[in-house]
């Protein structure tokens, strides 16, 4: 079998779902099975190479002005197919990361029947839905225009595609058992499906060099531009603001990213200034400083919000990598398994209550105490979560599919 991984919209070069499937590929065709990868890109004006066995290839950009994203989504979705139907064979199995559901996804999909393989991130209906509730609600024409692009549209093309869509697949890929099921149980389907959490690269990470401080450190990392309800920071923030005036003195929390204005209002109401700093966005090796000076990572500490129980979080496989401790709200099914990971690791209740800054205080002073935890952490990153570890599980269960 050769597979033909399909990023449909692909993002920059270090992006973090293009630097997934890179490393995805490249460690697949290190265990053995011959993976190339085909990146559509709007962004590109001719075709370049990613890696050795990666191709960029521009994808025609839409004129329309309204309502862009469903007539780029068909357009895309068009071009790759047409693409793909001139430079596939029948032994190659197409792996996609699924983008949802759309006529023209549902014609690729009737193509290769039987010959792709789509992987899930999210329970796509539940987040569609949670999208309109997060918008404006008074009336107005852009929200009404929005609603109409980002949730009516999806729904209506996910209630007409989505199970014809699944029901093509060879099999389903999720990141959660959770997500799993969803894409089964949801859609009414027998299909098989196959756990694809999420992993590291360590390769990528040495672990940190930690000298412990006279404040507790806590490193809060959010990607490039996004504000999503799920990061849950204004959690740890109500739960410094409930501390008593001693115990919260201790705490430092470097905040490194874009987006923040509702946490700094949220830090001012409460008056916590002194205990936050907020920081743009950084490159990974401009990370590293941050790294080694902090006690704590903060993880995803709200997916409830978006009404998912388990997730499989890309910033704690680095937290671990680094060789970094830290706090997360929800299961982990390659955490909860396994006592040596959950070692280094605080879970928290899946709510809405504030963070108990004691339970936080005391689980550092615990780390501490392992002067060699970094060490430990990225030995169990390389021996649990590393891309070569998971690739050779993804080959044994594609075989038994």
């Amino acid at each position: 079998m050769e597979l033909v991984y399909v990023l449909p919209f692909a993002s920059h070069r270090h992006s973090a779902v293009t630097t997934k499937a890179i490393n995805h590929i490249e460690s697949l065709r290190r265990k053995g099975l011959n993976t190339n990868g085909r990146f559509f890109c709007s962004y590109l004006e001719s075709e370049c190479v990613f890696s050795e066995n990666i191709i960029g290839i521009p994808v025609p950009d839409t004129k329309v002005k309204w309502f862009r994203k469903p007539f780029q989504n068909a357009l895309t979705y068009r071009f790759i197919l047409n693409y793909l139907r001139k430079n596939t064979s029948d032994n190659q199995v197409l792996y996609m990361r699924y983008s949802g559901a759309s006529y023209k996804c549902y014609k690729l999909s009737r193509h290769f029947n039987k010959r792709i393989i789509f992987e899930f991130q999210t329970k796509e209906v539940e987040e569609i839905k949670i999208n309109k509730s997060a918008r404006r609600k008074f009336l107005d024409i852009s929200a009404l225009l929005t609603n109409i692009e980002i949730y009516y549209i999806p729904l209506i093309q996910d209630f007409l595609f989505g199970r014809a869509i699944r029901k093509n697949a060879m099999v389903l890929a999720g990141v959660t058992n959770e997500i799993c099921q969803y894409q089964t149980n949801n859609y009414n389907l027998d299909q098989r499906t196959i756990l694809v959490s999420n992993s590291i690269n360590t390769r990528d990470f040495k672990p940190r060099q930690y000298t412990p401080g006279n404040k507790f450190v806590l490193l809060f990392l959010r990607g490039a531009s996004t504000n999503a309800v799920y990061h849950g920071l204004d959690r740890l923030i109500k739960g410094l603001g409930k501390a008593g005036h001693e115990l919260k003195s201790d705490f430092r929390i470097v905040c490194i990213g874009n987006n923040f204005d509702i946490e700094k209002k949220l830090v001012s109401d409460l008056g916590l200034e002194s205990h936050f700093e907020f920081l743009g966005y950084m490159k990974a090796n401009e990370l590293d400083h941050y790294y080694d000076m902090a006690d704590m990572g903060i993880g995803t500490l709200a997916l409830h919000r978006i009404n998912l129980k388990e997730g499989s979080v890309l910033k704690v496989r680095e937290y671990y990598a680094r060789g970094l401790p830290f706090i997360y709200g929800y299961e982990d099914s390659d955490i909860s398994s396994n006592a040596q990971l959950s070692e280094f690791c605080l879970k928290l209740s899946a709510d809405d209550s504030p963070v108990d800054i004691k339970i936080l205080r005391d689980f550092i002073l615990k780390i501490r105490n392992d002067k060699n935890h970094p060490v430990t952490m990225h030995e169990y990153a390389e021996k649990y979560l590393d891309f070569d570890v998971k690739a050779e599980k993804f080959i044994k269960d594609l075989a038994a599919a």
